[in-house]
């Protein structure tokens, strides 16, 4: 189904996960253009309380139930990392656009299994980094493919937090895809990526690994672009 821009696209969230309640919903809630209707979540009760407390007219008790429900056009998934690949592969075979969040997947086979679901039902799949859409970024895109500043010979970046390790969370999981490379260190790979417009050609890495948990606390890439 084509859409036109004078519509407004109907989503739904798979999970109730923090950052949906503290970042998406209120953007989904300020956006043109789109129209937040369904939550759902393994919990029927929990996503009850959500729909009521966000004022969707829709809840599910199960992820399921959601894609099918032919009105939504479009979903957004939070879920853990280790449950990106079924469930965007689920929702794009449902008939659904899909913004998923960061990582894509955890191996470069599911991602582009995952772009072959996209391909094949002819829908739109998106990473959800959100920071290339800041307007202070697009600002700095344009500085550098204009050649204000020179051509770009080096990126540097860090994206660090203070991490509690007795915290209960899939951060602290390797099957989950826990640590720091999934959870940030994506988003300074993807930002070279996108300054370069290049894949590394090259790569070294190391990292400092939990023993008790399986995890990297910190990883230190250094990437070779051509």
């Amino acid at each position: 189904m084509a859409w036109k821009s004078s519509e407004k696209i109907k989503w739904g969230i798979l999970g109730c996960a923090a950052i949906a309640e503290k970042s998406l919903i209120p953007a989904f809630k300020k956006a043109q253009g789109t129209e937040l209707v369904a939550i759902a979540s393994r919990s029927a009760a929990k996503a009850q309380d959500w729909a009521e407390k966000f004022n969707l007219p829709k809840s599910y008790g199960s992820y399921e139930d959601l894609l099918a429900d032919k009105e939504i056009e479009a979903v957004y998934i939070p879920l853990p990392n280790h449950l990106h690949f079924e469930w965007t592969v689920r929702a794009l075979r449902a008939g659904k656009r899909v913004l998923c969040e960061k990582p894509l997947a955890l191996t470069a086979s599911e991602v582009m299994e995952m772009f072959h679901q996209a391909e094949a039902n002819k829908r739109l799949l998106m990473e959800a980094f959100m920071y290339r859409f800041h307007p202070r970024l697009a600002k700095a895109i344009e500085l550098l493919e204009s050649g204000a500043i020179g051509e770009p010979r080096l990126v540097q970046s860090a994206f660090t937090f203070v991490f509690n390790r007795e915290q209960d969370n899939y951060r602290r999981s390797p099957q989950m895809g826990g640590g720091a490379l999934y959870d940030v260190g994506c988003y300074t790979v993807n930002a070279a990526r996108l300054v370069f417009k290049a894949e590394p050609q090259e790569i070294w890495a190391t990292g400092h690994l939990d023993d008790k948990a399986g995890i990297d606390l910190t990883t230190s890439v250094l990437c070779n672009f051509p």
